[in-house]
């Protein structure tokens, strides 16, 4: 294994290249999975490889008008990979209301992230917040104060909808809840530009 990654002339490739030259002249049971562990291990290719991986952001949009249900806010995911949207309306915006939607919506039916990108405000820089990430094993970064570009995808996503739901609204804006659901849907549907496919 040394020969074929550690040496200068194999240079730490990843698994499907270190793979590919050891099968040329070796065979073991399992000896992908051999080849996966001894690279995840390696020190040099956890210190200097670049994670390609784009951690969904979270955020909540509102306050805005009560609707008729008494929803002033949405929480919001977006898979910053594949620009998949979650969106969920609430009443309140408070540290509990972001980890149960995230327990009983995201962790419980899709499974954990392995990390999560959020702004700093207090639903998400808590104490509770922290103990449910530590508990389902999710990395937490916060964005930069003022920045939130940091967090782009879902700050779009949040001003695609503002324009979507005014377009369906009564008069007096306070139902906009009832066709959350109808836009991410049309949202996760379309084709994306950034990568020319549709989420679904």
């Amino acid at each position: 294994m040394t020969a074929y990654h550690d040496h200068p002339l194999s240079n730490h490739f990843g698994t499907g290249r270190t793979w590919s030259m050891l099968r040329s002249t070796y065979y073991w049971p399992r000896m992908k999975d051999t080849v996966t562990s001894y690279i995840k291990s390696c020190d040099k290719c956890s210190q200097f490889n670049v994670d390609r991986r784009k951690p969904p952001g979270m955020d909540w949009w509102g306050p805005t008008t009560t609707s008729l249900s008494g929803n002033r806010y949405v929480f919001v995911i977006t898979d910053r990979l594949s620009g998949y949207v979650f969106a969920k309306a609430s009443p309140t915006n408070t540290a509990h209301d972001t980890v149960r939607i995230l327990m009983e919506e995201i962790i419980l039916v899709h499974g954990s992230p392995d990390t999560i990108i959020t702004d700093q405000g207090t639903h998400f820089k808590n104490e509770l917040l922290q103990a449910i990430s530590h508990l389902v094993g999710c990395k937490h970064i916060f964005s930069t104060p003022y920045h939130p570009q940091t967090n782009g995808q879902t700050e779009r996503w949040n001003s695609t909808f503002v324009t979507q739901i005014a377009k369906y609204c009564n008069t007096d804006l306070n139902n906009w809840d009832t066709f959350l659901s109808s836009i991410v849907y049309a949202y996760n549907n379309g084709i994306h530009s950034s990568t020319g496919l549709s989420p679904y």
